[in-house]
């Protein structure tokens, strides 16, 4: 506990800032469900050939992890996580002007890559250089933020996708 006058350990707002993209970075990757039954509705896609870009999305995600730890290793971590923040914010922004298939699948192929930078062993490597002594409760705060993150984007998407269209719901996300 800090007292007055003293001044406030650094750690948590980087604690905190990780807790905020893995939340936004969770709830807009679990997302992916609620636009099934709109997307498939409005270009004629089956649900199969839809979810094949999430399974591409988790595939390349999983194959590319050692690669992100390697980076985060080697170069930055935070403008590693910066960057995997912008790629999946920008990639959310490009869905509603997808028009195909292959469009589909290559955005969430890039998708994945902002997905990999913004999670996993980049912000285990942020958080544990600034905790020795609470490094497991501050990685378990950052990791449960993504299950939060589903848990509260995940229904706001839905209501934006009853209020508004799945456009604009992929938008919200961004």
């Amino acid at each position: 506990m800090r007292l007055v006058g003293e001044k406030i350990f650094y750690g948590w707002f980087v604690v905190a800032g990780c807790v905020l993209v893995t939340f936004g970075i969770a709830g807009g990757q679990f997302s992916f469900g609620v636009f099934l039954k709109p997307m498939t509705e409005d270009f004629g896609w089956s649900r199969a050939s839809m979810s094949l870009a999430f399974a591409v999305t988790f595939m390349l995600s999983g194959l590319l992890r050692p690669l992100a730890g390697y980076l985060a290793d080697r170069y930055s971590p935070k403008i590693a996580t910066l960057s995997g923040v912008t790629v999946m914010g920008t990639m959310l922004l490009l869905i509603p002007f997808v028009g195909n298939l292959a469009q589909l699948y290559v955005v969430f192929a890039i998708m994945s890559i902002g997905i990999t930078l913004g999670t996993g062993p980049i912000l285990t490597k942020v958080v544990s250089a600034w905790f020795h002594t609470r490094r497991g409760l501050m990685l378990g705060l950052v990791g449960g933020a993504g299950s939060l993150g589903a848990m509260i984007l995940v229904p706001a998407t839905s209501l934006f996708l009853v209020l508004f269209d799945w456009k604009e719901a992929y938008w919200f996300l961004a």
